[in-house]
């Protein structure tokens, strides 16, 4: 694999998480300008302030630390007796206020997957087993094999069907037999000796198979709502991966992924740059959809310093009905914020460490 082009792949982090990051705020600040609360800055990144400029009354600020960003509302985390203060409004406004990031970046994930399924179509399953991914030293990358190639047969035999393959496979484990491969318009025959006992988790050849898939453009009053479907199906995914990181934590003998942080994220986008036989477009902006969805449930987590941990401040509010006192909430959120940003440097280390060994995050 070319790694300075790798390396250049890695650089679509940087203007994705930028808009990311400008959408999730916009969100807040137009809400809390339209409920009424005064907002006193929009930042990007985190202080120290590196300079900024006031336009009608907003302080626009560029700061030191490239993660995330924030809107500073007035008696947000501080006692305040002005009307137009976060305080003195009602905790339905707040609330919507506080979740009206998290919102948009699901809106926006909304509208980059209607994006792609009407300008470039959604993936419909042909049947046809398609390498989708190649382990780096196995059979399979030693014959040539690339993800992409679809199989067309094995030592004769046609494949029509992709759930053929690895039984088809396993009967000639240990013997060198020849595979026909379609890659575009050409097909080509490999040889290949399939493992007799692989490392676990790679399979006998070392490729990752799926149904080849075909893009079928939708109009776009048939894309929007399919794509609103599919952000909800990908959420709840999304959801379902947490669920089983905290199980992980709690029972040592489950496994998860690697937890990865902006520097992990960068990774991961070079890596699927490089693999992806889709255009550049289509992949970036599904790439952009996914990491959105992502900062939509992670946002919502009901943890201090994060917009989920604002609103189980304002539903304890409701529940006993008076609020906690602003200064004291400002000092749970400032400590959250301390142990975010020491977590997510611990795991930026990781994410050197694994980049600098050479281990890749995808297949």
């Amino acid at each position: 694999m070319d790694v300075t082009g790798l390396n250049l792949n890695w650089a679509y982090i940087v203007p994705i998480l930028l808009v990311l990051v400008l959408i999730h705020e916009w969100g807040h600040f137009v809400t809390a300008r339209w409920v009424g609360i005064k907002v006193e800055e929009f930042g990007f990144g985190l202080p120290p302030r590196l300079f900024g400029f006031v336009r009608n009354g907003v302080l626009y600020s560029i700061n030191a630390l490239p993660i995330g960003g924030f809107v500073r509302m007035l008696g947000e985390d501080r006692a305040s007796e002005d009307p137009a203060a976060f305080a003195q409004k009602r905790p339905w406004q707040r609330a919507l206020v506080v979740s009206a990031g998290a919102l948009m970046n699901f809106l926006f994930a909304v509208i980059l997957l209607t994006a792609i399924t009407s300008g470039y179509g959604r993936p419909t399953p042909t049947g046809h087993a398609e390498i989708n991914g190649v382990v780096r030293g196995s059979p399979a990358e030693a014959a040539g094999w690339r993800p992409g190639d679809v199989i067309v047969s094995v030592a004769g035999t046609p494949v029509t069907e992709y759930r053929q393959l690895t039984p088809l496979i396993k009967q000639y484990a240990g013997q060198t037999i020849t595979v026909e491969l379609r890659r575009g318009d050409q097909t080509i025959t490999t040889a290949i000796t399939p493992r007799l006992n692989p490392p676990p988790g790679e399979g006998a050849t070392g490729v990752v198979i799926a149904p080849q898939v075909e893009y079928v453009p939708l109009p776009l009053w048939e894309a929007a709502p399919a794509s609103f479907g599919t952000a909800l199906r990908i959420s709840w995914a999304m959801l379902e991966g947490l669920g089983g990181l905290l199980v992980s934590l709690i029972d040592r003998s489950v496994s998860v992924g690697p937890m990865t942080g902006p520097i992990g994220m960068g990774q991961l986008v070079g890596e699927a740059v490089a693999q992806s036989q889709l255009p550049l477009w289509v992949t970036l902006a599904n790439l952009t959809a996914l990491l959105s969805l992502n900062l939509f449930l992670l946002n919502l987590l009901p943890l201090p310093a994060l917009d989920g941990g604002r609103l189980l401040f304002i539903g304890i509010e409701v529940v006993r009905g008076r609020r906690i006192h602003p200064d004291r909430e400002g000092l749970v959120h400032f400590v959250g914020l301390v142990v975010l940003l020491a977590l997510i440097m611990v795991i930026s280390v990781f994410d050197v460490t694994r980049i600098l060994s050479g281990r890749p995050l995808l297949p």
